[in-house]
């Protein structure tokens, strides 16, 4: 583990980044109680310092292991930001989308990066009791959303033009959580890198995307 990789090439690196001044993370309630399937989860989310500490891990053993997020290393949001992104997969209704379906969460955002949680529940697995690969998957392509879109003060578009994923080790029953950040950008292309970890810290999962960004919209 460790800060993300300062990327070589055309267009602008993303370098780790700490002792930056702004407004909090963009953070949701903290996280329901942990299922009687899942262990204790890596850390829950909270505000400016208050709730748990997000760098204890507990195993099924009662075993702590060692976990920092990469939250740290990315600037902190604006309030207009802040705000525009706080509905992001909290919409109802008729805005409600698909990884909605998959019950996935956001835990904390930053420019240019985002954390998500994925809840394990037994519809999300496939026939052998370990959870489909098309579910991780998903939570990889939607993790790096926030994190390139908190970069824009508008609401241009982006879509995936390419992603390559690698599973590491089958998961079965146990909650997801993916980091996604930007490693590089270009004028209209965006590079991403993720990793999806369980609850009790094994990396099951990365994935590297790369997201084409459309023109901002026109005035109203």
């Amino acid at each position: 583990m460790g800060a993300p990789r300062r990327a070589t090439g055309a267009g602008r690196s993303v370098r780790s980044r700490s002792g930056l001044q702004g407004t909090q993370p963009l953070s949701v309630p903290p996280h329901r109680a942990a299922t009687a399937h899942a262990p204790p989860p890596i850390g829950q989310t909270s505000v400016a310092g208050s709730g748990p500490d997000p760098h204890e891990a507990g195993h099924d053993e009662g075993t702590a292991v060692k976990r920092t997020w990469r939250a740290e290393e990315f600037d902190l949001l604006s309030p207009s930001v802040a705000k525009r992104w706080s509905a992001f997969l909290n919409e109802e209704g008729d805005r409600r989308w698909f990884p909605n379906l998959l019950g996935i969460e956001v835990e904390e955002l930053r420019r240019d990066y985002a954390r998500l949680r994925m809840p394990w529940r037994n519809d999300l697995n496939q026939a052998t009791g370990m959870m489909h690969g098309g579910a991780i998957a998903t939570l990889i392509d939607t993790a790096v959303v926030p994190a390139i879109g908190t970069a824009y003060s508008d609401n241009r578009p982006f879509s995936t033009i390419e992603m390559s994923v690698r599973y590491i080790q089958p998961v079965r029953q146990e909650d997801l959580v993916a980091e996604g950040w930007v490693t590089r950008r270009g004028k209209r292309v965006v590079f991403c890198e993720v990793e999806v970890r369980t609850v009790s810290g094994v990396t099951v999962a990365t994935g590297d995307l790369i997201y084409v960004v459309g023109s901002p919209p026109p005035p109203e």
